[in-house]
C-alpha cells in the first residue's frame, strides 16, 4: 500500500471516530506548497508531528490530539507493511494487514505502557495478526498456499545468493517454495532478523522468548532454508 493510501485511510477513520464529516477529498495530512498562508500552522505542526520521538507522539494521542497517530503512522507504516507481507507472501493480505494493525493499535494506544520499544509492541499486533489470518488459510481447503508473492531480497542464510545466477523471478520463485513450507516458527525469525533487522533481543522481546530460543531457531531455520534452496541452487 502507498503512502498516501494509507494516510487517507487513517485520516478518514480517525474523522469518523470522533464524529466529523470526511473531507471531500482523500488528501496526506502532510501540509502541501500550494497551502493558502493561512494554513501554514497547520503544516508545521504536522512536520513537528512526523520529528516527535514515538512516546511524545503516543502521550500527545492519549491527551486527546487524535492527528499526533498519523505520525506514528508515517514513521512505521513501511516496516509494518514489509512484515506483513514477508510473513504472508501476499501482497493484498499484507495490506489488509497492515491497516488492520495500525487500527489495532489506534483502538488501544491508551493500553501502551512503554515497557516495549513501541515498534516492538506494533510487530506483535501484526504478527498475531498475520498468524490469524495464516491459521485461516491453512484451514480453508479452497486456499493456494503459492499463489502470493514472498520477498524476493531475502537473503541468502550465509549473505552469499547469487544474484547473477537467477533472474528475478526465478529468485523469488525458489524462494517462495523454500519459505512456504517452513515452520512458522523458523520462518518468522528469519523475515524478523534478515528483512526487518531486528537483533536477537528485539526479536525475542517480541516473541516473548529466551535469546538462546531465537539464536537456535535462526540457525536451524537458516540451515533449512539452504537445504530447501540446494537443489535448484547448490553455492546455497
Amino acid at each position: 500500500m502507498g503512502r498516501t493510501s494509507l494516510l487517507c485511510w487513517m485520516f478518514n477513520a480517525e474523522q469518523y471516530a470522533v464524529g466529523h464529516e470526511k473531507p471531500e477529498n482523500n488528501v496526506e495530512i502532510a501540509p502541501s506548497t500550494n497551502q493558502p498562508q493561512e494554513n501554514e500552522g497547520e503544516g508545521l505542526e504536522a512536520t513537528s508531528l512526523r520529528e516527535d520521538s514515538d512516546h511524545a507522539l503516543i502521550a500527545a494521542c492519549c491527551a486527546g490530539n487524535k492527528q499526533a497517530f498519523n505520525g506514528l503512522v508515517l514513521r512505521h507504516q513501511d516496516s509494518v507493511s514489509t512484515l506483513a507481507t514477508r510473513l504472508l507472501g501476499d501482497q493484498s493480505e499484507a495490506e489488509d494487514i497492515t491497516q488492520d494493525t495500525f487500527l489495532r493499535a489506534y483502538e488501544k494506544i491508551t493500553e501502551f505502557r512503554g515497557e516495549a520499544k513501541f515498534s516492538t509492541w506494533l510487530y506483535r499486533i501484526c504478527r498475531n495478526l498475520c498468524l490469524n489470518c495464516l491459521q485461516k488459510k491453512k484451514n480453508d481447503p479452497t486456499c493456494d498456499a503459492e499463489s502470493g508473492t514472498l520477498p524476493e531480497e531475502l537473503p541468502d542464510p550465509r549473505g552469499r545468493f547469487p544474484d547473477h545466477a537467477l533472474m528475478k523471478k526465478e529468485r523469488q520463485h525458489l524462494i517462495q517454495r523454500a519459505l512456504s513450507p517452513m515452520a512458522q516458527e523458523f520462518r518468522e525469525v528469519l523475515v524478523l532478523y534478515h528483512t526487518i533487522h531486528l537483533s536477537y533481543e528485539e526479536i525475542a522481546e517480541l516473541l516473548r522468548l529466551p535469546v538462546g530460543t531465537v539464536r537456535s531457531r535462526l540457525h536451524r531455520g537458516r540451515k533449512e532454508l539452504r537445504e530447501r534452496l540446494h537443489p535448484s541452487l547448490p553455492e546455497a
